[in-house]
């Protein structure tokens, strides 16, 4: 039989309660016959005076160990061959054709499902539908900018010149970002400038008022001699 690998279970071997029942030495030949037993189909020819040499121990120590690996049941012995008995499922698999002691299974990775040309086509004009909406329902005529203004009290002509800035823009501003809300924009941009402010309106009454208030000030400051 060819060398082979196999996987060591450190938790397998803690937990054994025949394993638990030796010595560390009795530990480390059991080690060692399990190696053995891999490289050699299960089937250890006894060499005792060979593995003293090997392993620099006392024959004595060796054929100790063996004899109590045998009271627990961790090796058996016929006649001049050893085996032992752990190592037999993992060698079954080797012996079948599987190598490393496991079987591993196959993973297989979800596939993603195909999406129809058609359908992410469709889904890519609905998308650009849906931002064309959007930004016709934000973007204002000049009209609606004009009204806005007036109400505001500033001049055609102001509004006319803050609709032309975003218009020429496709209604981005300065930065580069999308006007969501025109009416916000104007009002935090636009209607800082007084300047754009309609002049106040001079009525009749008005004028006859501030005329009597200028007449009674006069009369004041310069009353009349015969009083």
């Amino acid at each position: 039989m060819s060398k082979i690998g196999y996987t060591f279970y450190p938790k397998d071997w803690q937990t054994s309660d025949k394993v638990f029942q030796l010595s560390l030495q009795e530990r480390a030949v059991y080690r060692e016959l399990i190696d053995l037993s891999y490289m050699n189909d299960n089937k250890i020819r006894v060499e005792i005076d060979i593995w003293a040499r090997k392993w620099n121990s006392k024959r004595a120590e060796i054929s100790k160990a063996i004899n109590r690996l045998c009271e627990v049941g961790l090796i058996t012995i016929d006649n001049e061959f050893m085996a032992v008995p752990s190592s037999e499922p993992r060698l079954n698999l080797i012996r079948g054709g599987k190598k490393g002691g496991e079987i591993s299974k196959p993973t297989h990775k979800p596939m993603p499902k195909p999406t129809p040309k058609g359908e992410a086509n469709q889904k890519k004009i609905k998308e650009k539908e849906k931002e064309s909406k959007s930004a016709k329902a934000i973007s204002p005529t000049l009209l609606d900018v004009v009204n806005f203004f007036d109400e505001k009290g500033y001049t055609e002509e102001h509004a006319k010149k803050a609709f032309e800035y975003y218009d020429a823009a496709g209604w981005h501003d300065s930065r580069g970002f999308k006007v969501k809300n025109w009416k916000q924009k104007m009002i935090a941009v636009w209607m800082k400038d007084t300047t754009g402010l309609k002049p106040k309106k001079i009525y009749p009454q008005m004028v006859i008022d501030n005329a009597m208030a200028s007449i009674a000030a006069l009369q004041m400051q310069y009353p009349d001699e015969d009083e």
